[in-house]
């Protein structure tokens, strides 16, 4: 069954808005994924690595959600606002886990997130941009492995 645009428009006022709506579901879909691994897991370490497998499995099950989080493949619209609202540190469980593992200071635990973001959703996005698709299962051991070399540097 496919869904005409015109019908698309009656729930949606634009285009920039589906592809909001569809980022913001992917962001809230990953942040109670998150939040399950945090309370399943005790060692932040093993949290991490669950996050960052989490993140790929998403990524490689939901291509073209993935894609419309990150603007990849011409699926562009404006959405600062939810970029900021996903990488916010207020409630935010990859945040809390990269706290238990790094020392408490806040300004180096946001400076680790944000190292942590580029590496988990910037090593996806460009995999999935510049290598065909049979690939990708390829990518998924080096990414695991890059993923824990970065956490143990945290230790």
């Amino acid at each position: 069954m496919s869904i005409a645009p015109p019908i698309l428009y009656e729930y949606f006022e634009s285009k920039d808005k589906l592809l909001e709506s569809i980022r913001i579901e992917g962001f809230d879909f990953l942040q109670l994924e998150f939040i399950k691994i945090k309370t399943r897991f005790s060692n932040s370490e093993k949290r991490l690595s669950e996050v960052a497998q989490c993140i790929w499995n998403f990524a490689v099950e939901n291509p073209e959600v993935y894609q419309v989080m990150f603007n990849l493949e011409g699926a562009y619209c404006d959405s600062k606002r939810v970029y900021s609202q996903a990488m916010t540190i207020k409630d935010n469980p990859v945040w809390e886990m990269i706290a238990t593992v790094r020392p408490k200071a806040a300004e180096l635990v946001t400076k680790t997130y944000y190292e942590w973001w580029c590496l988990t959703y910037g090593f996806i996005s460009i995999t999935m941009t510049t290598q065909p698709r049979y690939a990708l299962s390829q990518a998924e051991p080096i990414y695991m492995d890059t993923v824990r070399r970065f956490i143990k540097s945290l230790t």
